[in-house]
């Protein structure tokens, strides 16, 4: 009697925890979801949007990022997206426990740590994404176990090790990219198995050891329509079983070392390829584009940088849809194509066949451009037209002015061209760079210039031009780079050419001008570079110089130019190079220029100075070379080597004149200067610089970015209050006066700075609340702290830029003060030549600067080192000698020949990558150089060779 009620109660026990396990699966898997979410939010240590704030209510799929399948019978969580939420902290393995999950894209954050090994249990996941954020470590071998995944992003993280060939495991896998990553090894060939793969992007992956051979398993991707292992470091043949990927529409494998030929079946079986890129490699042969090749589709073809010789293929005027046509830099023979060549590319925009070696045809009876040109007359979109540095000895034919009216640019330089430039060329109005320079060119300069109002860029040096300079010039309004240097140009200097308000870079040396330097000079507010010297320019130099503040390099040496230097010329407070060597000069130097901290490179040598040298300051750091030919010069102190005649009493009683006399003259100055800042009189620019100033640095925080203390703003008054730098710039360091610091800079410490750099831009570009693109990146604006790190400043002239997703609210743009738009942002030998092209500043125009400075630290070489003139940059300097000349490279660097943490190959091995870097960071086109994440993850490896 007793036994049955306790069964009775035993049973319906039983029976209610059935129901909870099979009437509502749905509220228990829930749960369970919800718990591992939880999970992950605890390991998110910043959420500066608050995307997760609401975590935590009742119904999980109603969390941001959320998405559950709603069935009845299974409300379990199959999305999370929580893409560009400027999330912080680590990827929780507890992810792996979201079983039913399909979609995971956690891209476009800031998470570190690396990816978990657990979410390879997500037996049913379908989308993977973690591209752009800060992962490390390996790729888990684990992914490969995703038997159902179409789509698998871990690109834009700083992965290293080997791509693992488990991923050959996913036999659904339509998309693949591991770009931009610091991987090694080599390409596994098991990717050959991914039979249903679309896209595949192996590249960017330069700054490590990602090496071997291009597998010819990937042949038999006969689905894959992109394919880039472009910025590697892969060597071999390219195979030919890549010609079997009959749906391959892009192909990119630039900036490897692949060598051998480019095999023919890549052009004839291959009928669907719109891109194809092999720039920047040692491939050699001729193109292999048979008559038979029939390449309808192919838009871009860009071989440039390579060995190709032979002539350029016929059939290629059968590529009637062909925009990019990029052949220069090889050693392509043969004659100029004419009529039959590009008679039927109508859409060709962009044709470069510069640096090769191709003749101009029936060059004795000098028409052999003529054919040339009036066989592009026809491409009626053509923008960029370059076939400079050939063999071709002809004159410029009239039918150059019946050229497209839309090209913009045209490069003829380095050719043995000779004649008149014919008048009508004049009438390509739209051209914004034109460069005949380094040719036989004689006559005058045509008149009819002016009528180009579109033009920013202007060479015509290295010829045999005469007469006069146009005085039309000045008339041109974005003018912006002019080089007549290396002529025989006569007449006086026309004051209207001081007219061009937007001019950075004026060139007129080695010529036969005459009569003075115009005292209009000072309207040229934006001017960088004025070189004048080996002209026979006579009279003083013009106190307006001092109005020329951003200066940086003036060279007015070889003339008969008589009187004293203006003290002014210590306003130009960016003067790093000044040459007033051989000349009639007087009186005693200005010991303003003392003060003048940019200068680094002086030369008063073989004039009529007379008095003291400066001995404080700059001048404690120059040579008695610098001022040579001087009978009248004396110095208080035998430290110049080598020694100056010593001064005596009279000397030193005329320099407490001459104190008296230039104080007071900076007093007035001072003066003078407060009046910029004066808003009403005429302060408009510093109105837009700095207020462009404080927005970037009020909205900016890093350890490697300025802070600012306060700031004043009132009407007639604008400062920014900084910190005090007892380490001064980081130039201060790279050229010191004689004694001082910067000596013997060991690796270490230069990777560091390099590193500290690289993390502020990285965070301007990329993750800031506003974008910001510095614009003016040179070692003067880069301080170091007192634990000597790096921290970069100056954001004068910055950009705030708008991404994708930004709110218009947050941005600059429609702020007169933040803009930048057609003005040529930077300083001289670190402006990158897209800006010079007229093109926007830009995150890439950053990359650009960073890169030259990474290489002057290196090389220990200015990018405006007089061994860089003739068109040979810094970039070009190193890439010649690299990497076969480590030594040559760093004969003048300030690194110390032995480092105690590192063996002599683990330091070479490290300037190899450095340098690497560096040129990669200054590539010619902005589009294949890294970004700063990319820079950052390279900088980080070689921080841990130092700490292995």
């Amino acid at each position: 009697m007793v036994a049955r009620p306790i069964t009775a109660i035993i049973f319906t026990f039983l029976l209610f925890f059935l129901f909870l396990h099979t009437a509502s699966p749905a509220l228990v898997g829930e749960d369970e979801d919800r718990s591992v979410l939880l999970v992950f939010k605890a390991s998110v240590s910043g959420d500066p949007k608050g995307a997760l704030a609401g975590w935590g209510s009742p119904d999980v799929c109603n969390w941001t990022g959320v998405a559950c399948d709603m069935k009845a019978t299974r409300r379990r969580v199959v999305k999370l997206i929580l893409s560009e939420q400027e999330l912080f902290g680590e990827v929780s393995p507890a992810l792996g426990n979201l079983s039913h999950l399909r979609t995971l894209n956690l891209s476009g954050n800031h998470f570190a740590g690396s990816i978990p090994p657990e979410l390879g249990n997500l037996s049913y996941l379908k989308f993977l994404d973690v591209s752009l954020n800060m992962l490390n470590g390996s790729i888990p071998p684990e992914l490969g176990n995703l038997s159902h995944l179409k789509f698998l992003d871990v690109s834009s993280n700083m992965l290293a090790w080997t791509i693992p060939p488990e991923l050959g495991n996913l036999s659904r896998l339509k998309f693949l990219d591991v770009s931009s990553n610091t991987l090694a090894g080599t390409v596994p060939p098991e990717l050959g198995n991914l039979s249903r793969l679309s896209s595949l992007d192996l590249s960017g992956n330069v700054f490590n050891d990602f090496v071997g051979a291009v597998p010819w398993e990937l042949g038999k991707l006969s689905r894959l329509k992109q394919l880039s292992l472009s910025g590697n470091q892969l060597e071999g043949s390219i195979p030919v079983e890549l010609a079997l990927m009959r749906s391959l529409a892009y192909l990119n494998l630039g900036r490897n070392n692949l060598s051998g030929n480019i095999p023919s079946t890549i052009f004839c079986n291959l009928s669907a390829l719109h891109y194809v890129e092999m720039s920047s490699n040692s491939l050699n042969g001729k193109i292999p584009i048979r008559a038979d090749c029939s390449l309808p589709k192919l838009t871009s073809l860009v071989l440039w940088s390579n060995n190709l010789h032979g002539g350029i293929p016929p059939a290629l005027s059968n590529s009637t849809n062909l925009r990019w046509l990029l052949l220069q830099s090889n050693y392509l023979d043969g004659e100029l194509p004419s009529n039959d060549m590009f008679s039927g590319m109508r859409s060709l925009k962009y044709l470069h066949l510069s640096f090769n070696s191709l003749s101009a045809a029936n060059s004795r009876n000098n028409t052999g451009l003529e054919p040339f040109f009036a066989s592009l007359t026809n491409c009626t979109g053509l923008k960029e037209l370059g076939v400079a540095g050939n063999d071709i000895a002809d004159r410029i034919p009239s039918v150059v002015g019946r050229l497209p009216p839309g090209l913009m640019q045209l490069h003829l330089e380095f050719n043995r061209i000779f004649g008149p430039i014919p008048a009508n060329i004049f009438n390509l109005t739209n051209l914004n760079l034109l460069n005949l320079s380094h040719n036989l060119l004689d006559g005058s300069i045509p008149q009819g210039i002016a009528s180009m109002r579109q033009l920013e860029q202007l060479h015509l040096s290295n010829n045999l031009l005469s007469g006069d300079i146009p005085p039309y010039l000045g008339t041109i309004p974005r003018l912006g780079f002019i080089d007549f240097s290396q002529n025989q140009l006569t007449g006086a200097i026309p004051p209207s050419i001081m007219q061009c308000v937007t001019l950075q870079n004026l060139d007129l040396s080695h010529n036969k001008l005459q009569g003075k330097i115009p005292d209009s000079l000072s309207r040229m507010s934006g001017l960088l570079y004025l070189n004048l010297a080996g002209n026979l320019l006579s009279g003083a130099i013009p106190m307006t110089i001092g109005e020329v503040v951003k200066l940086e390099m003036l060279n007015l040496s070889s003339n008969h130019l008589s009187g004293t230097i203006p003290p002014q010329l210590s306003t130009c407070i960016e003067l790093v190079y000044l040459d007033v060597s051989c000349n009639g000069l007087t009186g005693p130097l200005p010991l303003s220029l003392e003060k003048a901290v940019s200068l680094r490179h002086v030369n008063f040598s073989y004039n009529d100075f007379s008095g003291e040298v400066p001995s404080g300051g700059v001048f404690a750091g120059f040579r008695a070379d610098a001022f040579l030919g001087n009978a009248g010069l004396c110095a208080r102190t035998k430290s110049m080597t080598p020694p100056l005649a010593r001064c005596n009493g009279a000397a030193s009683h005329r320099r407490v004149v001459l104190l008296v006399v230039v104080t007071a003259t900076s007093f007035m100055l001072a003066i003078i200067g407060l009046t910029v800042l004066d808003a009403n009189t005429g302060g408009g620019e510093v109105c837009r610089s700095f207020k462009r100033e404080c927005d970037v640095l009020r909205q900016t925080r890093h350890r490697n970015l300025v802070r600012v203390v306060t700031t004043c703003s009132q009407p007639d008054f604008h400062a920014i209050v900084l910190p005090l730098m007892a380490n001064g710039s980081l130039e201060s360091h790279l050229y010191p006066r004689v004694g001082g610091p910067g000596r013997g800079m060991d690796l270490a410490w230069l990777v560091s700075i390099a590193g500290d750099i690289a993390e502020g831009l990285t965070y301007l570009h990329h993750y800031a609340p506003v974008r910001v693109v510095h614009c003016d990146l040179k070692p003067s604006n880069v301080l170091l702290d007192d634990d000597m790190t790096a921290v970069v400043a100056d954001f004068g002239i910055a950009r705030m830029v708008k991404d994708i997703g930004d709110d218009d609210n947050n941005t600059g743009s429609a702020d007169p003060c933040n803009s930048t738009a057609g003005l040529l942002q930077g300083s001289v030998g670190y402006i990158a030549p897209e800006y010079g092209l007229g093109g926007r500043s830009s995150r890439e125009g950053d990359v650009y600067s960073f890169g030259v400075m990474l290489l002057e630290l290196i090389t220990g070489k200015r990018p405006t080192d007089v061994l860089f003139q003739g068109g040979l940059t810094l970039h070009d300097w190193v890439r010649r000698h690299h990497p076969h000349d480590v030594t040559d490279i760093i004969a003048r660097s300030w690194l110390a020949t032995t480092d105690e943490m590192l063996s002599a190959v683990q330091a070479n091995n490290i300037v190899v990558k450095l340098m690497e870097l560096g040129i990669a960071c200054t590539q010619h086109s902005p589009m294949v150089r890294p970004t700063m994440v990319e820079v950052c993850h390279a900088i980080a490896l070689l921080k841990d060779s130092f700490s292995s």
